[in-house]
């Protein structure tokens, strides 16, 4: 499991290890920032609550600066993968993460699991998005994005190409979702196919 520690820096920090180096940072307030170590994935989920996901496959729900549950990964036990990923919905009542296998698994606020792992098929799952209504939004290794329904059906699959990972994605004000490619390439996309030219 993690420690935390609050150091009396220049700003206030709360510094969270599990191991190795810092590959994960978020800022609190204007005076007030995390750094994860050994973590690979840091999410707020509400101004006291937040969760970490590390290069281990380990999940760890956190109150202020004290862990208070360790989390089962999605993946089978004993082969978790490094959680890449993590989103939480716009109203804070739900969380999603993603790992090295292509497992997703969406959560409660309190970490409970809502229905059963999805195996993505992605290989790496590098980038969620988790909408209001429970929807998910994908996008890994595989140089694919994918849509899934609020109960974790798959909806559709789409392409940008094979040797693209998707590092990153957003949905815009009109619903559309942009990714962030590998190749620094950012690219609109609607559930039925890529829309407009890349960026």
């Amino acid at each position: 499991m993690g420690e935390a520690l609050r150091a009396p820096l220049a700003v206030t920090a709360l510094i969270v290890a599990h191991e190795n180096g810092i590959t994960s940072l978020e800022m609190f307030s204007e005076q007030e920032w995390i750094s994860a170590g050994g973590v690979v994935s840091l999410l707020r989920l509400s101004a006291d609550r937040w969760v970490s996901g590390s290069d281990a496959g380990e999940l760890l729900l956190w109150w202020g600066d004290q862990p208070v549950r360790t989390l089962r990964p999605a993946g089978p036990p004993g082969r978790g993968g490094p959680i890449w990923s993590l989103a939480v919905s716009p109203d804070g009542r739900r969380w999603a993460s993603g790992d090295g296998l292509g497992f997703l698994q969406r959560c409660n606020a309190d970490g409970q699991p809502l229905g059963k792992p999805i195996l993505s098929d992605h290989g790496q799952v590098f980038a969620l998005l988790l909408r209001q209504d429970g929807s998910l939004v994908s996008g890994g290794s595989d140089g694919s994005i994918r849509f899934w329904g609020a109960e974790g059906e798959p909806l559709a699959r789409l392409r940008t190409r094979a040797d693209a990972s998707v590092w990153g994605l957003v949905q815009l004000a009109n619903g559309e979702i942009l990714s962030a490619g590998r190749y620094g390439t950012l690219q609109r996309w609607s559930q039925v196919g890529v829309v407009g030219k890349p960026l």
